[in-house]
């Protein structure tokens, strides 16, 4: 029990030491998911609540971050707001792994006609800007956060597609494969079975970084008024509301703004710790 405790301690120790930025970065992105989960409990107030009376207030001992246009509670709509800012990415990496992981793996193994073509679709979306054509489709098929998550989740396939057929492309030349060939496993058990599971680590890495990307793209296009709609509260929506009333105001600009930017940079930071931790050439000694 004791040795279990001492190893324990001593993967701890080493995390800590070789990588001290995103085991920080970890606890505080933690922090803040932690509080949007507990948001229904400790927001002061209903962030959908308008008090005309209190609008535009500062920081006060009854609204720490003051109060929107309408009166509502800023700390309150930025605890809720993160629910929809911070799922919204995951369901959107989940849409990009659940269609690019398969493709990319039929694609590596295959290395034929089906090939060719899921490459080809790839490269054709890869070409026109993300932004640009999630702005048209949402702007054709309606605003909201449930059309902006499957469209920007449509865009994301591509790139984890490559992603996977590179690797997979790799992984059939060694010679597991091979001896599985010799045995007579079929294509689809060699792929799900022996291929998939030495692709987790580069999937585990590449989702996370997609996941700053997607939180970025979910708050630029609610900042744009495609994705949440009144009077559901996000930070890109938030952001939006406290442009109008920055020089007045702007602490609802600068604390959405501040949030956005520090949760980033978390991801990205955690990001960067798993490539370097999962790829033996940049591993620490």
């Amino acid at each position: 029990m004791n040795r279990t405790k001492r190893k324990k301690s001593d993967v701890l120790r080493r995390l800590w030491k070789d990588y001290k930025l995103a085991c920080v970065a970890t606890v505080v992105l933690g922090l803040i998911i932690l509080l949007v989960i507990l948001s229904p409990v400790i927001a002061p107030y209903d962030p959908a609540a308008m008090d005309l009376a209190h609008r535009l207030e500062g920081s006060s001992p009854a609204h720490w971050l003051g109060t929107d246009s309408q009166g509502r509670d800023i700390l309150s709509r930025l605890l809720t707001g993160g629910y929809t800012a911070l799922l919204g990415p995951l369901c959107v990496v989940g849409i990009g792994l659940a269609a690019g992981v398969p493709l990319g793996l039929i694609s590596g193994y295959t290395n034929g006609r089906a090939d060719n073509m899921i490459m080809r679709v790839c490269d054709v979306i890869l070409s026109f800007p993300a932004m640009l054509l999630a702005l048209i489709t949402v702007s054709i098929f309606g605003r909201g956060i449930r059309n902006t998550v499957v469209i920007l989740g449509f865009f994301y396939i591509p790139t984890i597609a490559r992603m996977v057929r590179s690797n997979v492309i790799v992984q059939k030349e060694q010679a597991y494969v091979e001896a599985c060939r010799a045995i007579g496993f079929s294509a689809p058990y060699i792929m799900v079975r022996h291929i998939l599971p030495n692709c987790f680590s580069t999937i585990i890495v590449q989702a996370t970084l997609c996941m700053g990307y997607a939180l970025l793209d979910i708050s630029a296009m609610s900042f744009l008024g495609l994705g949440v709609q009144e009077p559901q509260a996000d930070w890109g929506k938030l952001l939006a509301d406290g442009k109008n009333i920055i020089m007045t105001n702007p602490i609802l600009a600068v604390s959405s703004g501040i949030i956005i930017m520090i949760t980033i940079i978390c991801i990205n930071l955690m990001g960067e710790a798993l490539d370097a931790y999962f790829d033996p050439r940049r591993k620490k000694v």
